[in-house]
């Protein structure tokens, strides 16, 4: 099962959420062919021998979901809502100038936050990165797992 990370735009999270109503038929699909849910809220992205890794935290939302664990990363998911289902790739450029305003950083560490344009270049470089285009409801979840299984696994 292929790792995936959906970000949502945090400055307009009403319009565009993939909320826990829409996430948890995803995870239930997934689920039902050994895929896990790490968390409904926060998670760590890190890098760790040129490969990138997310990790759950302790920290569940509203669904209570916090597993412990690590699993590399397979591919990252922009959202957006619309008429339809659909994942469009996007180019890398695009993906870093989406990603960094919806990371968390901390920015008490100086040395983190200078490496933060570095590491977001090599993760948009490495992983594949995605808009999805959905509408609410279960549909997205199939339309999600198809399209992970025609690529063979990797998005």
């Amino acid at each position: 099962m292929a790792s995936l990370f959906f970000f949502n735009d945090t400055a307009t999270t009403e319009i565009y959420t993939l909320s826990l109503h829409d996430a948890l038929p995803i995870y239930f699909l997934a689920q039902s062919k050994g895929g896990l849910l790490l968390s409904d809220d926060r998670v760590i992205m890190a890098e760790e021998n040129g490969k990138f890794y997310v990790y759950g935290t302790p920290w569940p939302g509203e669904g209570g979901y916090a597993k412990n664990r690590r699993v590399p990363l397979d591919a990252v998911f922009f959202l957006a809502r619309g008429s339809e289902n659909r994942a469009e790739r996007i180019s890398p450029v695009m993906a870093a100038s989406m990603i960094l305003p919806v990371l968390s950083i901390p920015r008490y560490d100086a040395d983190i936050t200078k490496s933060m344009p570095s590491l977001r270049d090599r993760l948009v470089s490495d992983i594949p990165a995605y808009r999805l285009v959905f509408t609410p409801g279960a549909r997205v979840a199939e339309d999600v797992l198809r399209l992970v299984e025609q690529k063979g696994e990797s998005p």
